[in-house]
């Protein structure tokens, strides 16, 4: 049996995410793949607005995959992020 899988660059991954954020319509579509691929991650600056989003991704995705690509080392990805140790905004319920 075959795995599903998603391929995309994060960046179309974080339109899809701030474009669901009001209705949660990103959750099927991004949550269901056994394996989740974010290619070219940590390419620019994130906002607020998109690490939170992508915070609430992972944590929605409890036991799948995630694969991160990228041209920058792991270490040069903290300061992209704008406030890393907690969330700016509220998850509608």
């Amino acid at each position: 049996m075959g795995a599903h899988v998603r391929f995309a660059k994060t960046s179309r991954i974080l339109a899809e995410l701030a474009g669901g954020r009001a209705d949660r319509t990103w959750r099927r579509e991004l949550i269901r793949p056994d394996v989740l691929v974010l290619d070219d991650f940590a390419m620019r600056q994130l906002t607020a607005a998109w690490a939170d989003d992508l915070y609430e991704l992972v944590s929605e995705r409890q036991g799948r995959s995630l694969i991160v690509t990228s041209n920058r080392a792991p270490s040069d990805w903290y300061p992209l992020f704008p406030n890393p140790s907690s969330p700016s905004h509220s998850w509608p319920g």
